[in-house]
């Protein structure tokens, strides 16, 4: 018999097992076998443009962007992994518990289509569906299922629970059932939210596929159903389709796909700060910003922010539902004057801190 302490640790099997997944799919990416997934699909509507143009360029061999192995841990693939079967229990238990049944689950969608720049071929761009739940009445709802992790949030009882004040804070959000949110004006939301950058990813993708589908299977509006990873609580977010965030999105994949084929994926202008979460977690930032070197603690330059910039700060402040907005732009210029400090006119010294985790990223904070 083997003694315990012989015995491999089950963890390391698990990770070595998730690892070789990982290994495979870096290859395929890589050697362009195998690949599928088209980069410009309805999911990754809210990432970097220029992230988007160097996966189709790579996708389409106009350009090489190699993955690296390490890109991805084991434990960040099992999270991605535990949610998609969090999302399949969530469907099981809506047609379990309620009068509503979900119809047309992973239903391929046709969004709209890109149009080569110099040959004219049109190209679809399509997506899956989660489904759409239909009531005893024939109310029709176009469902996406998203579960989330919560953290413990200073302000309030967590992550979760901030981001949905932060969303009444906009003034076009309304409970209309306690944990269930109607927004009045998808649009107008778009336009001024920043507060969880995912969020706009779901909105966009969402209200994609609702204008999408075919005249005959159009819906009474969407929802996007979030479940707490943490404590099991459930939250809804609704709200009636909009055509023009449908035109925003095609409008951002026509020039993707429009400058890639003439100019290269380098023309397009990239979208986020490296103090941002789309940008600490893309496969491209080391592209964009360089090897991660910070200063020594040693080393420090203290400048000030223009006016514009320190007022635009202070109300952000004040109104949550931008302050993530503005905090990227005072990065970016605390980057472009090579300044490890700001000091505002009140007094507040602000520090562009470096943070290895969960990737090594920069944040702003208040220093001494």
């Amino acid at each position: 018999m083997m003694s315990p302490s012989e015995f491999p640790a089950i963890v390391k099997l698990m990770d070595d097992g998730v690892q070789k997944e990982i290994d495979l799919e870096v290859e395929q990416w890589n050697t362009r076998t195998e690949l599928t997934r088209y980069p410009l699909s309805p999911s990754q509507i809210g990432k970097c443009a220029l992230a988007l143009a160097r996966n189709l360029a790579h996708f389409e061999g106009i350009a090489d962007y190699p993955r690296s192995k390490d890109s991805l841990a084991p434990r960040t693939k099992r999270i991605f992994a535990r949610g998609d079967l969090l999302e399949d229990a969530l469907i099981a238990d809506i047609e379990r518990v309620t009068p509503l049944k979900v119809l047309e689950r992973q239903k391929l969608v046709t969004l709209f289509h890109v149009k080569h720049p110099v040959t004219q071929v049109e190209k679809p761009i399509t997506g899956n569906i989660d489904g759409i739940a239909v009531s005893p009445k024939g109310v029709r709802v176009l469902l996406d299922f998203k579960s989330k992790g919560a953290f413990y949030s200073a302000a309030f009882s967590d992550s979760i629970s901030q981001f949905f004040m932060e969303l009444r804070a906009t003034g076009l959000v309304t409970e209309i059932h306690p944990n269930c949110f109607l927004i009045t004006d998808a649009k107008a939301l778009f336009d001024i939210m920043s507060m969880d950058e995912f969020f706009i990813d779901y909105l966009l993708q969402l209200n994609s596929y609702a204008c999408g589908l075919p005249q005959d299977e159009k819906v009474d509006f969407v929802a996007l159903y979030y479940e707490n990873k943490n404590t099991c609580a459930n939250y809804e977010v609704r709200w009636e389709p909009k055509q023009e965030l449908l035109d925003y999105a095609k409008e951002k994949f026509q020039y993707i796909y429009d400058t890639v084929h003439t100019k290269g994926p380098e023309a397009v202008d990239k979208e986020f700060s490296l103090g941002s979460s789309r940008c600490r977690l893309c496969d491209h930032n080391e592209r964009c910003w360089g090897k991660y070197e910070p200063r020594p603690r040693t080393d420090r330059v203290v400048g000030q922010l223009g006016e514009q910039l320190e007022n635009a700060l202070r109300a952000a402040q004040r109104e949550h539902h931008v302050v993530a907005k503005v905090e990227e732009a005072v990065l970016q210029e605390m980057q472009t004057k090579d300044l490890t400090h700001i000091q505002t006119s009140d007094g507040l010294i602000y520090e562009r801190k470096f943070l290895k985790s969960p990737k090594p990223h920069y944040e702003l904070r208040l220093s001494k």
